[in-house]
């Protein structure tokens, strides 16, 4: 993979995570299905290598430190099977009232987290 290539791949990533990964997890917490990745995890993580090497060779010190960021959120991602059927297991968890609340009250603090966020940068 070229460093063009990794680049590309690492913004769109980066955009991804910060307008997507939050809603993702307010929904399946630690096993997001890995399809709603904009890419494998295989490739996000050969593009955060290639990338982070060149940062490291020009001294951008800052960029490693966001790039550590978006790595470890890679490890919320599983099978989408696994993921799904740990999901299937969670929702048996809404019959129970207070699980039923604390999940929403997740979901709600995402949504006013985004809504403000939003508002800022429009």
């Amino acid at each position: 993979m070229t460093l063009d290539k990794a680049e590309k791949i690492v913004f769109t990533y980066t955009y991804y995570c910060e307008h997507y990964h939050d809603a993702l997890f307010s929904v399946f917490a630690s096993k997001i299905p890995e399809s709603y990745l904009p890419y494998s995890q295989k490739i996000i993580m050969e593009a955060i290598n290639i990338f982070a090497k060149h940062c490291h060779n020009v001294g951008k010190k800052e960029y490693l430190k966001a790039l550590g960021g978006v790595r470890d959120a890679l490890l919320f991602y599983e099978k989408d099977e696994v993921a799904f059927q740990w999901f299937a297991e969670k929702i048996k968890d809404f019959k129970n009232p207070k699980m039923k609340n604390v999940q929403l009250l997740y979901i709600d603090k995402f949504k006013k987290s985004w809504m403000k966020k939003y508002n800022e940068e429009h």
